[in-house]
């Protein structure tokens, strides 16, 4: 936040020196007016339980159906270029193994039996 104040304060005291960059007074009333609710949203502790187990689950089903579209609709179409792009294919399913390293849990291991 110290630095959002700086930066809006620098930018208050030169508005004049970037009006020929395009940035207007209206500019700087929004840029203070979305540190303002930052600053509430922050602060507010008033979401209850029930806002937050909706919120979650907004949030999931929104991510799954992310998901659905990556491995219905993105991963069908790369599938399809698998011989005419090869290097393109082999990029895209590189990157795409990235998502399963943001696993939280690691599945666990039977403990090894030491041979004597």
């Amino acid at each position: 936040m110290n630095k959002a104040n700086a930066i809006l304060n620098t930018v208050t005291e030169k508005a004049d020196d970037l009006i020929p960059f395009g940035i207007t007074q209206t500019d700087i009333a929004g840029f203070r007016s979305c540190i303002d609710n930052y600053i509430n949203s922050y602060t507010i502790e008033s979401v209850s339980h029930s806002e937050s187990i909706v919120i979650t689950k907004t949030l999931k089903e929104l991510f799954q159906t992310g998901m659905d579209i990556l491995d219905k609709e993105i991963n069908r179409m790369v599938d399809s270029l698998q011989t005419k792009e090869k290097n393109f294919y082999e990029s895209y399913y590189a990157v795409r193994s990235v998502k399963n390293l943001g696993l939280r849990r690691k599945k666990e291991t039977a403990p090894q039996q030491q041979v004597n």
